[in-house]
């Protein structure tokens, strides 16, 4: 390659990769935060300690944190997958504070899992419902010492301990 072909090609290159970089980041600040098809109602949930209109009595001591809030402090992950034989692991045991639920549906069609004490009023402290056309859910709940009783609402009988230790 001759002196003045390098003058004229280094640069024309240079500036193809320059330009090539830009509309690949501005690709992928335009579409990364929307492609991960994760829309989920971020509404606060009743915590009065009334019955809502589906029956289900919210306890007013539970906090629970909408999907897309940030609660300060460690939060622990717990994953509990549904099947139509039951709820795997049958028993999980946390520390108090929050705990990210996350749930996987191998049923197909459960509704969700709803999460409430083990002290015989049936008060729940919240639901984990599936995302939108997705066989995952999500939801973030701040508890306190005591047992929980975790079960399928579409198969009540399908049921799991979840353990919260001080």
């Amino acid at each position: 390659m001759s002196a003045r072909q390098k003058k004229i090609v280094w640069p024309i290159l240079a500036m193809l990769i320059f330009v090539s970089s830009l509309v690949f980041a501005a690709g992928r600040i335009r579409y990364g935060a929307a492609s991960t098809g994760n829309r989920v109602d971020a509404r606060p949930e009743n915590t009065s300690g009334i019955s809502t209109r589906t029956g289900v009595r919210v306890d007013p001591g539970a906090t629970v944190v909408p999907q897309g809030a940030s609660a300060r402090g460690p939060v622990q992950n717990v994953r509990f997958t549904l099947y139509d034989a039951g709820i795997y692991p049958r028993e999980i045991r946390v520390k108090q504070g929050a705990v990210a639920i996350a749930i996987e549906d191998r049923t197909g069609h459960t509704s969700g899992l709803m999460i409430e004490r083990e002290n015989g009023n049936g008060v729940s402290i919240g639901q984990v419902k599936r995302f939108t056309d997705h066989w995952r859910g999500r939801g973030q709940f701040k508890v306190q010492p005591g047992r929980y009783r975790v079960f399928d609402t579409s198969r009540p009988a399908n049921q799991a301990r979840l353990i919260v230790e001080p």
